[in-house]
């Protein structure tokens, strides 16, 4: 008996980008498996990475963090696990980008704490943010 080959599913690279620049994107709704698409002046995203400071945490319902880079503040979300981030933690977000009554938030894959020094490192990389 062989077993036959899974197929290969490839995840999307997460795109690094300011908040602002998410908030001011245009995301294409998709229908079934495919992810939504964000759509940016640097190009598009289906995953997104943002560095920020947390501003506001809520537990329930819906464990939430709201997180500012400078540019904008946006509501990151988790439906699966808690976050357990506090206020004035400097944050590195993988997620998802998503709308809700009109409202742009993000779909948290996975948040860490990180150090501050990142925020120059991605400031270099990005440019200054628009204000």
């Amino acid at each position: 008996m062989t077993d036959a080959p899974k197929p290969r599913i490839d995840r999307q690279v997460a795109k690094k980008l300011w908040i602002r620049e998410i908030i001011e994107g245009e995301l294409q709704v998709t229908e079934g498996l495919q992810p939504n698409i964000l759509k940016t002046a640097r190009g598009e995203a289906g995953r997104v990475n943002v560095l920020g400071v947390v501003v506001d945490t809520q537990a329930l319902p819906t464990a939430t963090l709201r997180i500012d880079d400078g540019s904008a503040v946006i509501a990151v979300r988790s439906f699966e696990r808690p976050l357990n981030q506090n206020v004035g933690d400097f944050v590195q977000v993988i997620a998802r980008p998503r709308v809700y009554q009109g409202e742009p938030y993000l779909a948290a894959e996975g948040v860490a704490i990180i150090s501050l020094a990142w925020a120059a490192y991605r400031k270099a990389e990005l440019g200054a943010p628009a204000t």
